[in-house]
């Protein structure tokens, strides 16, 4: 059975379209800053057959009020390929959702 989530992405994508709806459950990986907006690491996630990882990336946007995410420049990967928001997602795919990082050396490295 579809989760009411699923189903209201589905409404939202313009998929359902008075037919049978089928879903697929995709493994979502958060990265740095994103484990704090979601509090997991990872999960399952139910999404309509056909979606992207742009659709999917709207959808879990979507699910948060948090706007300290930085959404805008985000990389992904769909089963460890980075991936834009056109990738097409299946059944048991895993998508990666990558925050850019910093850090380093400011001055000269020292050996």
């Amino acid at each position: 059975m579809a989760s009411a989530l699923g189903e209201q992405l589905a409404d939202a994508l313009g998929t359902r379209q008075g037919c049978i709806l089928e879903f697929m459950l995709i493994r979502v990986l958060y990265f740095g800053i994103l484990k704090d907006v979601f509090h997991v690491g990872s999960e399952s996630v139910e999404l309509p057959d056909g979606a992207t990882a742009g659709a999917a990336l709207r959808f879990l946007r979507e699910r948060t009020s948090n706007e300290n995410a930085p959404w805008s420049s985000l990389a992904m990967a769909v089963n460890r390929e980075y991936a834009t928001v056109a990738t097409a997602l299946h059944e048991g795919d895993e998508l990666a959702l990558l925050p850019p990082v910093s850090g380093g050396c400011l001055g000269e490295m020292q050996r």
